[in-house]
């Protein structure tokens, strides 16, 4: 059962969600069948309508906001309802008048053709009409607003991923790809590292998901599976996978870490200095650098070797390199 909807205007299209948090959305076809409204009822004033889950905007007025039921039958179940309890005293005419104002419609043209289709007089009272005559009328009014259906996607229960470095920080405001089979999406993590919902019943394929920061060279984050996707995921950088290399010789040191995040106003020199026995053309060859000068803030960079001491407390020398650049 749906129990929230909201409207797209411009892309003529509604956004429903169900109580278990599964989300479709209603495509095209016409107004009407979007909103599950078979009558395009408006938002009334102080009158209270049952099952609205939502309001769509259908002009550029504000002002001008139609009812979203949860389902059709609700939709035409709220329309019968409007038509005797509101209409019940009016003529046709009269009841025309107000459900479809001459300002906004030919109402004219609508009477006719509701007298034609029902066998009906305009000047019918609504609430003296036969059942027949009654759902007739129903009918006609349903059929000349429309009722075409488009398409329904089906998205499923959203999913949500974050990317984070090895501190646990963020990695904020970066480009991301996600592949699955032919399909590439190119999105962006939000300030808190968070990529934009991802709905896996979409996907038939495994998802692939690539940092690219830099694009001659994304770096591939990971491959997941849509089942996976079963609860929110989290991915911590580094994202490539390390073979383990056995130890030759004992050490008390710490090890060298196997990645150096980058820091604002680091170069590859600066970042050499911090680890005895390397250098920047070493570290450049590593991560397969074409440009020893373009590296990034929060940039994952391999560091070549196996075990070393950690970094270097004092201040190395400055160097001529370019310093890290912001994220692009």
């Amino acid at each position: 059962m749906f129990v929230r909807a909201v409207y797209y205007r411009e892309k003529k299209t509604v956004h429903y969600f169900d109580e278990n948090g599964a989300e479709t959305l209603y495509i095209g076809g016409s107004f009407a069948w979007r909103m599950n409204n078979p009558g395009n009822m408006a938002k009334p004033g102080k009158r209270v309508v049952h099952d609205v889950i939502g309001y769509a905007q259908r002009t550029s007025d504000p002002k001008s906001l139609f009812l979203i039921f949860k389902d059709r039958a609700a939709g035409e179940r709220e329309r019968m309802k409007l038509m005797r309890e509101v209409y019940g005293k009016s003529t046709i005419s009269e009841m025309m008048h107000r459900y479809a104002p001459p300002h906004e419609n030919d109402t004219a043209g609508y009477i006719a053709f509701i007298c034609k289709r029902a066998n009906v007089k305009a000047d019918d009272v609504v609430g003296k009409l036969s059942e027949k005559q009654f759902n007739d009328v129903v009918a006609a009014i349903g059929k000349h607003e429309g009722y075409a259906p488009g398409k329904i996607v089906e998205l499923g229960k959203p999913a949500k991923a974050e990317l984070r470095d090895v501190a646990q920080q963020p990695i904020a405001n970066q480009p991301v790809q996600v592949k699955s089979g032919e399909h590439v999406l190119d999105t962006k993590t939000n300030r808190l590292g968070e990529l934009p919902p991802l709905y896996p019943d979409l996907f038939k394929l495994d998802l692939s998901f690539y940092h690219a920061a830099m694009a001659d060279q994304p770096e591939k984050i990971g491959m997941l599976a849509p089942s996976a996707f079963s609860s929110d995921v989290t991915f911590v950088a580094p994202y490539f996978v390390l073979q383990s290399q056995p130890k030759v010789h004992e050490t008390k040191h710490p090890e060298r870490p196997s990645v150096h995040v980058v820091r604002a106003g680091q170069t590859l020199s600066k970042i050499a200095a911090m680890y005895p026995g390397l250098t920047a053309e070493a570290i450049a060859r590593e991560n397969n650098l074409k440009d020893v000068n373009k590296i990034f803030e929060r940039q994952h960079l391999r560091l070549p070797g196996g075990s070393a001491t950690a970094p270097a407390a004092a201040t190395p020398p400055a160097a001529p390199a370019k310093p890290a650049a912001p994220p692009p």
